[in-house]
């Protein structure tokens, strides 16, 4: 079995993109307590008051995941040895609205990022590629799997995908030791986008308003899965990835609820009343009706499942949402 907690991380100069994003602070805080030395690249030091107690131990470099002279001198000059790569445009309604930002940023970012590691680093030995399952698009065949199609429409789910299939190339053409995960929706503790469906239903539900849900959304279908399971499977994977060049991840297998049904879940765990009041969507933000995916092949890889339900993990985001609200 992988132990993320071994000597491995001891020492190990590894770069966090998208460090203060919910998933690059949580990977960081991690890799900080496993010894690891981080170096954080940032686009505005001024981080909320959470997240930099987080990463109080990390490097935090400040620059652009588009500035390709900027990211050959940080894996030059720390000497990178892993890579984590999380910085995108992550809100899917914003992408719907902006998507030139969204492919700046998702996708030649990702290009800079690796063109960088490529030229100047020589010392890189694992990296691990932030995708999505969104990157599937719509299939009538569900669970997806790692087999399945990359065939989006949507801006985000493209700008994804581009990522996906560039990272991959990258290691088909260039042997980088890069693997792509295809990640369900993540929720828990620290997540501080209170757009997202989990966080934002909590915190109405504290206020003693009645959570939202877009017109379209009551019977679309989504699995969750909780931070602390996905930062396990990352660190996990980034240990192996020198043996799986190229290859793709789904993380999850959480199984699928009905958004109507989670909302109400939700209600049921904080003990109060969870009906939603209905609002019309914008036209341009379009989402895939039902969305899982299958993890045999990460269960295969690195022996991990995931292992906190749903309701349990509700309940610690809505101890932590109380928390930070005082």
């Amino acid at each position: 079995m992988i132990n993320v907690n071994s000597s491995y991380w001891k020492g190990k100069k590894v770069l966090v993109t998208g460090i203060s994003g919910f998933v690059g602070c949580r990977v960081a805080e991690r890799l900080l307590e496993n010894g690891a030395e981080v170096i954080g690249i940032v686009k505005d030091l001024n981080l909320d008051q959470g997240v930099g107690m987080s990463l109080m131990g990390a490097h935090l470099e400040c620059g652009d995941i588009c500035d390709y002279e900027f990211l050959r001198r940080v894996i030059s000059e720390h000497e990178i040895e892993v890579v984590f790569h999380f910085a995108a445009y992550s809100i899917v309604r914003v992408s719907a609205r902006d998507p030139l930002s969204t492919y700046k940023i998702n996708v030649m970012g990702t290009v800079n990022l690796l063109e960088a590691i490529r030229n100047v680093g020589s010392t890189v030995k694992s990296i691990v590629v932030a995708s999505s399952d969104k990157a599937y698009g719509d299939h009538e065949t569900l669970p997806y799997t790692e087999l399945l199609p990359l065939q989006p429409k949507n801006t985000y789910d493209t700008s994804k995908a581009c990522m996906d299939l560039i990272s991959r190339s990258y290691a088909h053409n260039y042997g980088l030791p890069l693997v792509v995960t295809r990640c369900s929706n993540i929720y828990g503790p620290g997540d501080r986008n209170f757009s997202r469906i989990i966080p934002n239903t909590i915190r109405r539900i504290f206020e003693g308003k009645a959570p939202t849900l877009y017109s379209d959304v009551e019977n679309m279908e989504r699995e969750f899965i909780f931070i602390d399971d996905v930062v396990t499977a990352y660190l996990k994977l980034a240990v192996v990835a020198p043996q799986y060049v190229g290859e793709a991840f789904n993380i999850g297998e959480t199984d699928p609820i009905k958004i109507r049904r989670l909302v109400m879940l939700i209600g049921e765990v904080m003990g109060r009343d969870a009906e939603p009041e209905i609002i019309p969507r914008e036209p341009a933000f379009k989402e895939i009706q039902r969305q899982f995916i299958d993890a045999a092949k990460l269960t295969a890889a690195i022996e991990w499942v995931p292992t906190t339900s749903l309701a349990v993990g509700i309940d610690q985001t809505a101890r932590w949402i109380k928390q930070v609200s005082k």
